[in-house]
């Protein structure tokens, strides 16, 4: 199937199963071992495996709950089989949900999924979701995160990340990028600043302007929030390094699903000391012109972390 083949059964599935709460189609859409990664609010580990277990989860827990689901996709990216796509949801909270009453609230959230489509059904799903606006909007307390304030320093005169010159120009040879450039591009951010902790790094992979889109309000939308964000994980975990499961490409935009370990050393987003190992997932969306970064929509799993450090509930 085409790109465009496989993007629209991404789509339809959303507007027909969880939408149009119709979940007898859910077979037009998942195949029978469909495995969903990421673990959802309300979930226990491995309830969305395969279709008849998917189909039991919204049952029992998504459908008995909310009603009224509205989804638009903000912006889709194809490449081969996967598909990406950035979207807002809202929902009303009309059923008990983890021995909670209804609060029949209006829940917004915003979301990125990426699947994998083929012959037509969806085999597997990564997804990056606002968990802990969700919960708070239905009541639910939680600790506060709180991020370190950082700038972007001077860049190393001697990092060139492939396969870029110093400058930020094209090596001999370049012209305009192709999607394993602009794969490279964005692996230098994680390699060169996440896991080296090399703040300049900033000046040359984003652009001046640089927008940081981030649905759950703790950063600021410029370099300096990447910066915090980046000097928050490697101050609490001074091991912390990522690793980019998933990447596609299209057009100017380079879709990324990333984990991140390390061990809990020191204050964490404004969390003590608890010295257990972290895992924590995100999947970051960039927009790129020229050489550099010009925008980024971050969403990574901060229920999760509140989870291994905090204690938090679900």
């Amino acid at each position: 199937m085409t790109t465009a083949a496989n993007t629209t059964v991404l789509q339809s599935f959303v507007t027909t199963v969880l939408d149009g709460k119709n979940l007898p189609a859910a077979e037009k859409f998942l195949s029978q071992n469909f495995l969903h990664h990421d673990r959802a609010p309300g979930e226990e580990t491995g309830q969305q495996t395969g279709l008849a277990g998917t189909k039991a989860f919204f049952t029992n827990t998504v459908f008995a709950a909310f009603s009224r689901f509205n989804t638009t996709f903000e912006d889709l990216v194809a490449e081969g089989d996967l598909i990406a796509g950035r979207w807002r949801q809202t929902s009303v909270n009309t059923g008990t949900w983890l021995g909670r009453p209804a609060t029949n609230a209006t829940v917004d959230i915003a979301g990125i999924s990426i699947v994998r489509v083929r012959d037509g059904l969806i085999v597997e799903e990564w997804e990056s979701r606002d968990s802990v606006s969700m919960l708070r909007q239905l009541g639910v307390s939680l600790p506060k995160l709180t991020v370190l304030s950082a700038s972007d320093a001077a860049v190393p005169p001697k990092f060139t990340p492939a396969p870029f010159r110093a400058n930020g120009s094209l090596a001999p040879g370049g012209g305009s990028l192709g999607l394993i450039d602009l794969k490279a591009l964005v692996g230098s951010l994680f390699a060169g600043v996440y896991n080296s902790g090399n703040l300049g790094l900033l000046q040359l992979l984003l652009a001046p302007g640089y927008v940081l889109h981030d649905p759950t309000g703790l950063l600021p939308a410029t370099r300096s929030g990447l910066a915090s964000l980046v000097t928050t994980f490697r101050t609490g975990m001074p091991d912390f390094a990522t690793t980019v499961d998933l990447q596609l490409a299209q057009g100017d935009r380079v879709v990324s699903r990333w984990t991140g370990r390390g061990t809990h050393k020191d204050t964490l987003f404004g969390i003590p000391r608890t010295g257990v190992p972290v895992t924590v997932s995100g999947i970051s969306v960039m927009r790129v012109r020229g050489t550099q970064i010009q925008e980024e929509w971050l969403l990574w799993d901060q229920l999760s972390l509140l989870q291994q450090i905090a204690k938090a509930p679900l």
